[in-house]
Parts: structure tokens; C-alpha cells; sequence
């Protein structure tokens, strides 16, 4: 049963007369038993309450701080009333009413001019003072401003700050014109409030170091000024369900029971009720297990969970520490892993902090998973939480650069994640090459001497690593005589080298210092593509990758008549005669590639430009008979090698128009599109 009072009084020891025509005066009044007076416009009455305590009809002496914040504290509040006994002025009658304003702030007593007071009143009107019929007989009034279900706040405003009184007299303005006030009061109804009892805690205590029980308290908080305060705390102890509980009854306002150090030897049960100053007690918690060795936890991963993280920098990794004895973490392990199965540590600490930064340095790009183990109260560690998965965006990092074979290496490297990958040594590169094979073969056979082998990778976005670099160092040792080398003309077209058999794996033949080929053929090959003079070499690599080379050799072919041959078959096709008797003609057509793009907004359209060039030749000729057009004619749509004087063109044979005369002869004109190797 809810402990009521019908009434509890504070009289309104603070006074003062506002003077609103000169906002920077004002006429204080301590003396609870003067008279208070005020008028509209002009004057106002400020009442600030606190001291002397009627409840309940009997008269405490003792006095109460300013706020009235001790005794109404922790309880329901269901009415506030303001108590006056009016009269009117002397020379008017009857008075004039007047409005009652709470104050939003806390104001001075002793700077309560209206300048100061004037800016914290509240603009709702909250209750009215009626006007006394005459100056000789007092009207006593009971003016309720503020009932329960209204705005809680106003109630607050009124017990913190005070209120205004203002009267609207109108003009002309006499200053007798006044209503005088009376003992003024204020009257407060309340209840007391029931405590609930939550959160008892921990389940977990050192027997060593002891502890605390622990709890928190709370109650309905509708229309209760202040905060509740527990009295008394009630708490049962007993070793289990089976056994006699005891109890202690403490006078305190602290929430916790102590347990001191050296004092357990096994578990133990515990509840707790509070009671507050009213009388009110709560109901008893649940019972608790209490253990003096800790459970083991399985923490829960927060943050980053399913989310692309940039790499770059330090990612903050978060947790959870979940225990069932509520107890703090002691340290922590970080660990990622790429298939849930291997896993590798990224970190670790002692402490209770849930969060860890790691430097993502340590982490490979891509999809990679996360978990994080925690140490109870005895420092015991407990499960591994669930994995979590993030996506790390960042370029990858190459480690571990390997090179073996002496003159053709192969290149070997370590990564995580790799969709691609470029290796150079010295100025010359693989070119990017995509999959996920961490090796390469190297084509060129290296010189003597130090080489610098650099390997970078790129991962699913498209982001490339550093290169890695390695100091590689080539020893060139052959074991055979270096071939002789006779370069030749061949079919009139073609140049022939020959070097003789040499017990070598293959050879690389060099035209003009640029590699031209790769041959395992004995000591012989022809050069179908010659035109003009050329410079010969040719390196013969054993098996054990140590190499000799040739000695150069010239040779020079010129082409009186086209030539024209499929790539590969070689088989020289004569072109000797032009159209209607001229010579023959070559045009050659290089064009940009791109495209025109039309957009909303534009007339004409915007070209998009590529880096790529179509390079095209337009050759005309006359064939003699139908057999020699049908040879040509057979050659469309494969690539072909068209060789005149000391040029030569490589490209696919696109188009042949052929016309036939009325001698017999047939007028060709070939389209080649130039195309690499």
C-alpha cells in the first residue's frame, strides 16, 4: 500500500516586486510574513519557494535546503497547489486578478530584477489569482497549477524555480492600483513509489581477491520528482537450493554486498529485496548462482561483419565478450583465415578492451574470414567465436622471389589472392598475364652477370601490388665450340642459314639484333620474311641453360617482282605485272580505331578514341591466266606474307577483286590488313 500525503506545505520565505518599467530594479522581501504586492503590466510578484515543512497538519521546525529536492525526492507526485490570502488595494476595490507563470530556470534571489526573470518564464499560463473584492477582508485561495497526467515538466519548473504572478490593469495606471498577497505557499500532494530490483550481479567471484554483489534499481518513473534512493538492503545468502538461506538487513544506499577477500570455499546462492525511506520494498530477485571458478566465454564478433574494408591503413576490430557469470575479459586473440580452416593470428592482448586496431598489412586481399577468442576472470580462455566475413580491398603484397635455371630462369613468387601477374627482368617484361599460377618460365636467355628480377601481382580489384625484386646473378659456361655460321640467298626470295649440327636443345636466331625465331631443327633455317640486307646470329642453348653463340653473318636479297605467300606454307606466288599495262600500284591506309557515341543533349556525336591503329594496304596486279587468279583467290581470309623490292607486309588477306579482260587476263586488287605476330 502506497504510503499518501494529503498535503505537504513550503511557505515562500523569498519575495520580490518586479518593476517592469525600469527592468533593473527590484524590492526583495525575506520576511515570509510581509505582504507581497503586485500589479499588471508594471509590477510582478516573484515567488521562489523552500524552509518550513507542514505534512500532514503537523509543523516540522526543521528547514529544508532551497529546493524542496529532499523531501519530495524519489516520490509520485499527483498535485502541486499555490496557497495565497489576497487583498485589494487600499484605494481600489476590488482588485485585480492576476496570471501565474513557472519559471524555466533557476534564478537568483538576490538579482531578481525583471531583466533577469523576464526571459525564463514559461509562456504557458498555469493557473490565475482571482481579484479581492475589497482591502479590508482577505480572499484565501488554493490554486491548483498542476495536476497529475499534465506535463511533469511545469511541476519540476515550479518546485526548482518559483513562479510570476502578473495582473493586466490596462491604462491609466495608478500605483495604488495593487493586490496585496499574504503568507503565500505552495501545497504538494504525493505518493510513495515502489522499487524494483534488476540486474543482480556477477556470477563469478574471486575467492582470493572477494568481491561484490551488485545491483541495480529502477521504478516507474511517471510524475516522480528526482531519483528513488534505497534505505535498506536485504540480501540472502545460502550454499544451495536445499539449504537454509541467511540474511542480512544493512542500512546503506549502495548498491552492492560485500564479500571479503579469502572468505568463500565453494559457490553459493543469493537474492536481494530494497526497501526506500517510505517504507516500500521490492520484490525479491530471482535467485543467482554465484561460482569462485570461472565459466569459459564465447565472444561475438561486432564489427567489421560482411563489409568492405580498405586496406592501406588500421581497421578497428571489435567483439563481445559473452560469459554467463557476467564477468570482464582478461585478454583476447585475433586470428583470420582465408577457408575457415587455417587459421593465423593477427593479434592478441591482455585486459578487458573489446576492440583491437590491426594494421591490414598484415592481411590478404580478397575474402577472408575473422574470429576472436577470449580469457575469463581466471585467465582462462574459452571458445572461438563464429566466424565473420569482410572484404579486404587493398593491393596484394609479393614476398618470397625465387629465380632458378642460370640463363632461363624460372621465376617463382608468394602470394595471397592473386588474379594476375607481370614479370620483368632488367627493362623487359612477360606482359600481364591473368590466373593464378605463381611461376613463370623467362623466354630470353640472360648474359652474364647481375640481373634485377621485379614481380608484381594484381588481385579481383584490379589493384596491383609493389614490385617485388630480386638481385639475380647469371654464370654463362658452355661446354661445346661456337657454330660457324653462312648465311645465304634461297629461292631468290629468301635467305638460308646454316651452322651445322650442334648438340644443343634449341637455337635463337637473331636478325638485325632482334630475336627472329626459336628452332630445335639440326643447324639449318630459313628466313621466309627477308627483305633488303640482314645481319645474322644465332644462340645455341644446351640443356643445362649455358649457351654459345654464332658468328655474324650478312646477307642481302632484293625482290625484282611481288611475291606473295600464306604464312607458314610458303609457297611464293609471282606478281610481276600492274593493271592495263602499268606497273603495279600499293596504297597504303592507316585509320584510328574508335567509335562515335551519340548523347542526350548533343547534336552531333563524341568520338571515343582507342590506343589501336587498322593499317591497311590496297595492292594491284594482273594474272596472265585463271589458274594463277584461282591461287590468289584461294588465299582469302588467312594470313599472308607479301614481299616487293625491300619491303614486306604481314597481314590477313580481307578482300579480292578480280575483273576478267577480253584477253583472257585477270585484274586483281588485293586488300591485306596489316596484324601482329
Amino acid at each position: 500500500m502506497a504510503l499518501v500525503s494529503d498535503q505537504v506545505m513550503t511557505y515562500a520565505n523569498y519575495g520580490s516586486i518586479l518593476d517592469e518599467r525600469n527592468p533593473y530594479s527590484f524590492s526583495p522581501i525575506y520576511n515570509q510574513n510581509s505582504t507581497y504586492t503586485f500589479g499588471g503590466k508594471y509590477y510582478a510578484l516573484y515567488m521562489y519557494f523552500y524552509g518550513t515543512i507542514v505534512e500532514e497538519g503537523k509543523i516540522d521546525q526543521g528547514t529544508v535546503n532551497a529546493f524542496l529536492l529532499p523531501y519530495f525526492k524519489g516520490r509520485k507526485l499527483k498535485q502541486v497547489q499555490i496557497y495565497l490570502e489576497l487583498l485589494a488595494g487600499v484605494n481600489v476595490q476590488p482588485g485585480y486578478a492576476g496570471k501565474i507563470y513557472a519559471i524555466s530556470a533557476h534564478v537568483d534571489p538576490e538579482k531578481t530584477w525583471w531583466g533577469n526573470v523576464a526571459d525564463k518564464l514559461s509562456t504557458r499560463v498555469i493557473g490565475t489569482t482571482p481579484a479581492p473584492p475589497s482591502s479590508d477582508n482577505l480572499t484565501r485561495q488554493m490554486i491548483p497549477v498542476w495536476t497529475s497526467g499534465d506535463d511533469f515538466a511545469v511541476a519540476e519548473k515550479v518546485i526548482n524555480n518559483g513562479v510570476v504572478i502578473r495582473a493586466d490593469i490596462g491604462y491609466p495606471v495608478e500605483i495604488n492600483k495593487i493586490t496585496r498577497v499574504i503568507n503565500p505557499g505552495i501545497y504538494i500532494n504525493w505518493e510513495s513509489v515502489k522499487p524494483i530490483v534488476k540486474n543482480p550481479a556477477p556470477g563469478y567471484i574471486d575467492p582470493k581477491a572477494g568481491g561484490a554483489l551488485t545491483w541495480e534499481m529502477d521504478w516507474d518513473h511517471t510524475d516522480v520528482f528526482g531519483e528513488l534512493e534505497q534505505k535498506y538492503a536485504i540480501v540472502q545468502i545460502r550454499p544451495n537450493a536445499s539449504s537454509e538461506a541467511t540474511e542480512t538487513r544493512t542500512e546503506t544506499s549502495e548498491h552492492k554486498h560485500t564479500i571479503a577477500p579469502n572468505t568463500l570455499t565453494a559457490g553459493f546462492e543469493w537474492r536481494v529485496q530494497v526497501e526506500t525511506r517510505d517504507g516500500e520494498i521490492s520484490d525479491w530477485t530471482e535467485w543467482q548462482s554465484v561460482v569462485i571458478v570461472d565459466v569459459m566465454s564465447t565472444p561475438e564478433c561486432v564489427s567489421p561483419i560482411n563489409q568492405i574494408v580498405e586496406g592501406g591503413g588500421s581497421q578497428i576490430f571489435r567483439w563481445r565478450h559473452v560469459i554467463s557469470t557476467g564477468t570482464v575479459q582478461t585478454g583476447y586473440k585475433l586470428q583470420y583465415s582465408l577457408d575457415r580452416t587455417s587459421w593465423t593470428d593477427i593479434a592478441s592482448g591482455s585486459g578487458s578492451a573489446d576492440s583491437a586496431s590491426v594494421d591490414t598489412a598484415q592481411l590478404p586481399s580478397g575474402r577472408l574470414y575473422w574470429r576472436v577468442q577470449t580469457a575469463n576472470a581466471d585467465g582462462v580462455y574459452g571458445n572461438w567465436s563464429d566466424p565473420a566475413l569482410l572484404v579486404l580491398r587493398a593491393a596484394l603484397r609479393v614476398s618470397a622471389v625465387t629465380a632458378t635455371g642460370n640463363t632461363l630462369p624460372l621465376v617463382s613468387w608468394t602470394t595471397i589472392g592473386q588474379y594476375g601477374y607481370e614479370v620483368m627482368i632488367d627493362d623487359k617484361t612477360s606482359g600481364v598475364h591473368y590466373g593464378t599460377v605463381r611461376s613463370y618460365q623467362w623466354q630470353d636467355v640472360l648474359a652474364d652477370g647481375q640481373h634485377a628480377v621485379k614481380v608484381r601481382v594484381t588481385n579481383e580489384f584490379g589493384l596491383t601490388s609493389e614490385w617485388a625484386t630480386l638481385a639475380y646473378s647469371v654464370t654463362n659456361a658452355p661446354t661445346i665450340d661456337a657454330p660457324a655460321l653462312v648465311a645465304s640467298v634461297d629461292n631468290v626470295v629468301d635467305i638460308r642459314l646454316d651452322w651445322g649440327a650442334i648438340d644443343a636443345d634449341f637455337a635463337i636466331v637473331y636478325r638485325d639484333g632482334e630475336e627472329l625465331t626459336r628452332t630445335t631443327l639440326p643447324g639449318t633455317m630459313v628466313d621466309h620474311t627477308a627483305t633488303g640486307a640482314h645481319t645474322y646470329k644465332v644462340r645455341c642453348v644446351l640443356g643445362d641453360g649455358n649457351y654459345v653463340d654464332s658468328n655474324e653473318a650478312t646477307a642481302s636479297v632484293t625482290i625484282r617482282d611481288a611475291v606473295i605467300a600464306i604464312d607458314g606454307a610458303w609457297r611464293w606466288r609471282r606478281l610481276a605485272y600492274g593493271i592495263n599495262g602499268d606497273l603495279p600500284t600499293r596504297e597504303m591506309s592507316t585509320r584510328p580505331v574508335y567509335a562515335l557515341q551519340n548523347y542526350s543533349g548533343r547534336v552531333l556525336p563524341v568520338a571515343e578514341m582507342s590506343i589501336f591503329v587498322s593499317r591497311s594496304h590496297t595492292l594491284s596486279h594482273t594474272l596472265l591466266t585463271k589458274a594463277e587468279a584461282d591461287t590468289i583467290l584461294s588465299m582469302i581470309g588467312q594470313i599472308v606474307v607479301y614481299k616487293y623490292t625491300e619491303t614486306m607486309i604481314r597481314g590477313l588477306l580481307s578482300n579480292v577483286t578480280a575483273t576478267r579482260d577480253g584477253f583472257g587476263e585477270y585484274a586483281l586488287t588485293l586488300t591485306v590488313t596489316e596484324v601482329d605476330e
